[in-house]
């Protein structure tokens, strides 16, 4: 089940040292992974293990199988609240929610010394994504990165990472790109629900401000928020930049941050 160039824990890692921000970056293919917008399911081992069979699909076998809920949050977004309600609705029905981070794999997987030194968190994160989705020629590659990681957790609290685990959630934070929406979907088939989380313009500003603040001073920190809101909804300039406008598109269900229906649009979607 491991992509290649995977550690001795099973995350995807590459089989050379990253190179440094400047220079050029070697290309990795995924198993199965033809281009950045399409997977052949049949030759890739992780879908194997991921996708349901087609005998649970159907009936009460499909309460037996794992549930992923996959949230696109724009930059600034404060979705911790969201991520909140989703485990105390799912909890109501006993099902056990646990988080999984891509910015934590991501910099698990991307040493900081490949990326620009200098950057603020959120754009170390940004450039470490770039730099990710490049080096596997995919702008999914993330997700493949989180469903091999669902795989591992499955292995480590079943001892078999075909097992799926009895009513569970994995509430993925957060997708970026339209090719991560469609590689969990082929993966998950209906398993998988992409939510879109989002809060206004404006507050998203104050909360990126408020965390670039613990770094910068506050003229420098008003002016990058500006260019990594823009850059985090369409960046322009990388094949393998954050789309995260594209990706909001494609959810299956939309949540507004901090308006009064926030927790009432979750009870009603897990219900």
């Amino acid at each position: 089940m491991s992509l290649k160039g995977t550690t001795s824990r099973g995350a995807i890692a590459p089989a050379a040292t990253l190179p440094t921000a400047g220079n050029a970056v070697e290309t990795r293919s995924l198993p199965g992974f033809s281009d950045a917008d399409s997977c052949v399911a049949d030759n890739c081992d992780l879908l194997s293990l991921a996708r349901p069979r087609k005998a649970d699909m159907t009936g009460s076998l499909l309460a037996d199988r794992e549930i992923v809920v996959a949230m696109i949050t724009p930059l600034g977004c404060p979705a911790d609240e969201t991520e909140n309600a989703f485990k105390d609705a799912f909890a109501r029905h006993d099902y056990r929610c646990k988080t999984l981070r891509i910015s934590m794999l991501l910099d698990e997987e991307v040493p900081d010394e490949a990326v620009v030194s200098t950057a603020s968190d959120p754009e170390r994160l940004m450039d470490k994504g770039d730099l990710f989705r490049q080096q596997y020629n995919s702008d999914g590659a993330c997700a493949y990165m989180a469903a091999q990681r669902i795989a591992m957790q499955r292995e480590e609290d079943t001892g078999d990472p075909t097992k799926h685990r009895t009513r569970h959630v994995t509430l993925v934070r957060s997708l970026k790109t339209p090719g991560e929406v469609r590689v969990l979907r082929q993966i998950y088939g209906p398993r998988v629900v992409v939510v879109g989380v989002s809060a206004s313009h404006e507050a998203r500003r104050v909360e990126l401000i408020k965390e670039l603040r613990r770094s910068l001073d506050k003229d420098e920190a008003v002016g990058r928020a500006s260019r990594l809101l823009e850059r985090d909804e369409k960046d322009e300039r990388p094949r393998f930049g954050q789309r995260t406008r594209d990706a909001f598109q494609l959810a299956d269900a939309f949540v507004v941050v901090g308006s009064s229906e926030d927790r009432s649009t979750v009870d009603r979607f897990v219900d």
